[in-house]
C-alpha cells in the first residue's frame, strides 16, 4: 500500500491530486492507494473540484500547540499503521515535512515506510552545483538536511537532469531508486480543438523572470522587423499576470506592436487553446512537465518553445511544433518564421499534439511507470 502526502496546493499537489483518481479508478493499479492530507490541503482540492467523492483519503493533523512535532508526528504514524502503509510518497518535498518524514526515518524496520521524494523544482542542480548562485544557500537549507537526514529509499523527480545531478554529487543513499517522468499527464478534460481554428499566436503563463515574457516580446518584435508579411492576419496574445506585467506592456508599445501583440489578465484558457493554432513558451530551465503546454496540445496547438531541459518530451521538432535553435528571442522568433512559413502543414501538425497528449502522456503510461518505480523501492 501507498501513502502519497501533501500539504499546500501548488501544481504537484493538484497534479498528484487528479493521479489518485485516476489511479484509483484504473483496473491495471497494482496498489491500494491513500491520499494522506491536511484538512486545509484538502478543503483547496474539493474547492477545485480535484478530490470529491474519491475514497481513500486520509486527512493528517495540524497542531499549533507546544506539542506540535509530538502530535503530529504520533498522528501520522497511526494512520501509517492503520492502513499498513509500505511506502510514502512526498508530492513535493519542503521543510514542513522535515519533522515528520525525520520521525518516520527513523523508525523500527518492521513498521517503518519506505520513503520516496517527489522532486519537482527543476532548478536544484542549476542552484545547489553553483555556489555563486543567488539561490544556493537557500536551496542548501531546503534540500541537503532531506539527503543527509532522512536519506530517503527513493527519489522520483520529473527530470532527467537531476537524476545525473544526484548521481554525481552522491546525493543519495547506496542502493536509494532514483527515477525521471518519461510521460507526463494533465487533466484536460474541456481541452478540445474548436472545430475552426483561427490564426491565434498565444503565451500563457505568470508574467515573472522564470516565465520569459519579455523574450516573446522580442521574438515577436523581431518576427515583425523581419518577417513582416508573415504576421499578416496573425494575431498574438499573451494572458497573465505578474511582477513584469506593466514593464511588458510598456515593451508591446514601445515596440509599435499593439496593432500585432494584445496583453491580456488571466482568463479561462479552454476556449482560447480551443481557438488558437500555436502556443510558445519562453520560460527558462524546462518545458516538461508544462500545465500549460499539455493543455495546449490536448486543445491541437502546434507548439513553439525554447529547446531547455526536456522540452523535446513534449515539443518533436518539426512534427508538432518548432524549438528554437537559438536560445534567445531572435531564436523564438526564428522558430515562429518556420511556423508561419509552411501553413500547410499545420493541420498534421496540430493533430500529433493531439496524439501525444492522448497516446502518450496519458494516466496510464504514468501509472504504469510508477507503479514500477514503487516495486523497485
Amino acid at each position: 500500500m501507498v501513502g502519497v502526502s501533501s500539504t499546500g496546493c501548488g501544481g504537484a499537489e493538484r497534479f498528484f491530486a487528479d493521479f489518485f483518481r485516476e489511479y484509483r479508478a484504473s483496473a491495471k493499479s497494482a496498489n491500494e492507494l491513500f491520499f494522506f492530507t491536511d484538512p486545509g490541503t484538502l478543503q483547496t482540492l474539493k474547492t477545485l473540484r480535484k478530490l470529491d467523492e474519491v475514497p481513500g483519503v486520509v486527512k493528517l493533523s495540524n497542531v499549533s500547540n507546544r506539542f506540535k512535532r509530538m502530535l503530529e508526528n504520533w498522528n501520522i504514524l497511526r494512520k501509517v499503521i492503520a492502513h499498513r502503509i509500505n511506502i510514502i510518497h512526498v508530492t513535493n518535498y519542503g521543510r514542513n515535512y522535515f519533522d515528520r518524514l525525520s520521525f518516520l526515518s527513523r523508525l523500527p524496520g518492521f513498521i517503518r515506510p519506505r520513503i520516496i521524494v517527489n522532486i519537482v523544482d527543476c532548478e536544484i542542480p542549476y542552484a545547489l552545483g553553483d555556489k555563486n548562485s543567488p539561490k544556493h544557500e537557500g536551496y542548501t537549507a531546503r534540500y541537503m538536511p532531506l539527503f543527509n537526514s532522512i536519506k530517503p529509499d527513493g527519489i522520483f523527480t520529473w527530470y532527467k537532469l537531476f537524476c545525473e545531478f544526484a548521481q554525481q554529487e552522491k546525493l543519495l543513499k547506496t542502493g536509494a531508486a532514483l527515477d525521471y517522468a518519461r510521460t507526463r499527464f494533465t487533466d484536460t478534460k474541456g481541452f478540445s480543438p474548436a472545430a475552426v481554428k483561427q490564426k491565434h499566436i498565444v503565451f500563457a503563463a505568470r508574467l515573472t523572470g522564470q516565465k520569459q515574457p519579455l523574450m516573446f516580446v522580442e521574438a515577436i518584435h523581431w518576427l515583425k522587423q523581419n518577417h513582416p508579411e508573415l504576421l499578416r492576419g496573425w494575431q498574438c496574445f499573451m494572458y497573465g499576470v505578474g511582477p513584469l506585467a506593466e514593464e511588458t506592456a510598456a515593451m508591446i508599445r514601445s515596440k509599435g506592436l499593439e496593432d500585432v501583440l494584445n496583453l491580456l489578465p488571466n482568463t479561462d484558457l479552454r476556449p482560447v487553446y480551443a481557438a488558437s493554432t500555436c502556443f510558445v513558451s519562453t520560460q527558462d530551465y524546462e518545458n516538461f512537465p508544462s500545465l500549460s503546454m499539455n493543455e495546449a496540445m490536448a486543445a491541437g496547438n502546434v507548439i513553439v518553445a525554447r529547446n531547455v531541459g526536456q522540452t523535446n518530451v513534449f515539443v518533436k521538432d518539426g512534427k508538432n511544433g518548432f524549438l528554437a535553435k537559438e536560445d534567445n528571442a531572435q531564436g523564438v522568433g526564428e522558430a515562429l518564421a518556420r511556423f508561419l512559413q509552411e501553413p500547410e502543414r499545420h493541420g498534421a501538425m496540430m493533430n500529433e499534439s493531439l496524439r501525444l497528449a492522448r497516446e502518450v502522456h496519458t494516466p496510464g503510461n504514468f501509472i504504469e511507470q510508477i507503479d514500477a518505480f514503487w516495486e523497485r523501492v
